[in-house]
């Protein structure tokens, strides 16, 4: 569905004469790109944004109630944006795996949202549409084909991740009862809450892209109320990863954090990806040690670059000591491109799991950082960019 397909009046001598019957769905495919609609700047070649469903799904609804058609459901069988590089006429036009990872979580939740029944992801899970010409339909599938030259066959793409996790934490849903939280289109944040065996699931983004303060590295604090927990985890929707293909851990491929609830009330610090946002429960010590690795991880920080706020996260592993305990002495340091110590973030000792923890730079200037950790005879050093 192109812009020109919002003003679609095909159906409108056609619904009257079925007389409310001979329709069980009414299906409606909607593509686009993953900024809000803004990739082409040209007004009237637009492609559409996830957020321009409403006018399409309103249009059609009213449509068909109007025609005695309220009791058909609308579904979206093909939803979809791509990723890679893609050529459409004369215009070459570029959005990465993240890009598209993201977009895929925000047209199905607000999808959901505003009423549709049913979602299916594009036309198949493989790229490809026909004869290969590199044009928009090739490229919006979860998997790699092998015909675009630079991957290999199968290989999975970072929206196959996020797809994955949000069948799993929204799978068993009610679906009738999605509330819309927040929708502040000053700030461009929005939130959605959905029910799932009695305990809310939030889900929660900032649509960067669309705001025209947002620079590199630059987050957004967002608050939720009315929580009933002490404390909730937090788990971006899209892998740390800025490849698919570099998750070799799905179980620890996404970045999460746990915060305090305070008088019910928790605040995010959200960047470019997607959250959900839920209570934090741990059934017993057996489930949470069966989830640690059996290795010691240092993940690349987020975001990066960075101002002034990253979080780093790293895996202690369950590997017991010469003495016979678990804990081990951790230090995690960071250093500037002298080597000189600028920052000590953790020297004490930790028990085996995954952890996080935010570095604010605000008094350091502008540069390449280093940070460090240290365990035992562990030790792993990744780089990070401070941009004022």
């Amino acid at each position: 569905m192109s812009l020109s397909d919002m003003n679609d009046t095909y159906f409108e001598s056609i619904l009257p004469a079925l007389s409310g019957k001979h329709m069980d769905v009414f299906d409606i495919h909607f593509y686009g790109d993953a900024k809000g609609g803004t990739l082409i700047s040209d007004p009237q070649r637009r492609m559409l944004g996830y957020r321009d469903f409403k006018t399409v799904y309103t249009y059609f609804r009213n449509l068909l109630d109007k025609n005695n058609f309220s009791h058909v459901p609308i579904w979206v069988t093909e939803m979809g944006t791509f990723s890679g590089t893609i050529k459409m006429g004369p215009q070459t036009l570029t959005q990465t795996e993240a890009e598209h990872a993201r977009d895929l979580f925000k047209r199905w939740v607000y999808a959901l949202s505003v009423g549709v029944k049913k979602i299916f992801w594009v036309f198949g899970i493989m790229e490809g549409f026909g004869a290969w010409d590199d044009d928009f339909f090739d490229h919006t599938a979860l998997i790699y084909s092998g015909l675009d030259g630079v991957h290999r066959r199968g290989e999975k793409k970072l929206g196959y991740y996020t797809y994955k996790l949000m069948t799993e934490k929204m799978e068993g849903s009610d679906w009738t009862t999605i509330e819309t939280v927040r929708e502040d289109t000053a700030n461009k944040v929005y939130i959605y809450k959905f029910t799932k065996g009695g305990k809310p699931i939030y889900v929660a983004w900032w649509d960067y892209f669309n705001d025209a303060t947002y620079t590199i590295g630059k987050t957004k604090q967002v608050s939720i109320t009315n929580l009933q927990s002490n404390t909730i985890v937090v788990t971006e929707t899209v892998s740390r990863f800025s490849s698919g293909t570099q998750v070799t851990d799905y179980k620890t491929a996404f970045r999460t954090d746990t915060l305090a609830v305070t008088g019910g009330t928790v605040t995010l610090t959200v960047g470019e990806n997607p959250v959900f946002v839920e209570s934090s429960v741990i059934t017993s010590v057996e489930d949470k040690r069966e989830n640690i690795p059996e290795e010691f991880v240092l993940y690349q920080n987020y975001p990066n670059p960075f101002n002034p706020e990253t979080v780093i996260s790293y895996t202690i592993p369950n590997v017991e000591t010469r003495r016979g305990e678990s804990l081990q002495h951790v230090k995690l340091r960071v250093y500037d491109a002298l080597g000189r110590e600028v920052a000590k973030l953790v020297d004490e000792n930790k028990q085996p799991g995954n952890y996080t923890i935010k570095f604010n730079a605000e008094h350091l200037p502008s540069g390449i950082y280093f940070y460090r950790l240290q365990a035992g005879d562990f030790s792993e050093t990744k780089k990070m960019i401070l941009t004022k």
